[in-house]
């Protein structure tokens, strides 16, 4: 069975069947079957999953998020004193919506950064990996690793019971 997400090289050739009468079958040389080979990857339509890590409060406004991602993202978190109306239904907009009080620990705006896989080196550059050097720079945010949000403009001395994160 093929998986999620995985790369394969494929290789294709013919073989003749051994035909009536004949010793061999007409075979295909190695270095044929080589120049066959063609690049797939199977695509991954799996939403990315969200693993909570830590969170604090770091200042009177401020709670501190620390998460992980399983595969390249854009990240939103919001913070609630009480579950909002019609939350099951609406979450996503509700969650991008706070995104003005939510950045990662650089300052960087909620949803307008990426939490990088090795997908990213892949597809187009448009997201500004495109090699495993831009892969490995050590400012950018990667799968599996912890990511770093703050969220602000909270109201001191109150009880945020309500914390999502949606990638």
């Amino acid at each position: 069975a093929l998986h999620l997400g995985t790369d394969y090289d494929v290789y294709c050739y013919a073989e003749d069947d051994l035909c009536f009468g004949c010793k061999t079958t007409t075979g295909i040389e190695y270095s044929a079957v080589l120049a066959t080979r063609t690049f797939v990857r199977t695509p991954d339509d799996t939403p990315p999953s969200l693993r909570p890590v830590w969170s604090e409060s770091i200042a009177r406004d401020k709670i501190f998020i620390t998460l992980q991602v399983d595969e390249g993202a854009r990240v939103w978190c919001a913070a609630w004193t009480a579950q909002p109306v019609n939350f099951a239904v609406t979450y996503e907009t509700a969650i991008k919506g706070f995104a003005p009080f939510c950045n990662d620990e650089k300052g960087v705006q909620c949803g307008s950064f990426w939490v990088y896989d090795l997908d990213d080196i892949e597809d187009n550059a448009a997201d500004g990996v495109g090699s495993q050097n831009d892969y490995d720079e050590t400012s950018l945010w990667k799968y599996n690793q912890d990511v770093h949000i703050v969220l602000a403009g909270l109201t001191e001395a109150t009880l945020y019971d309500y914390i999502y994160c949606f990638a």
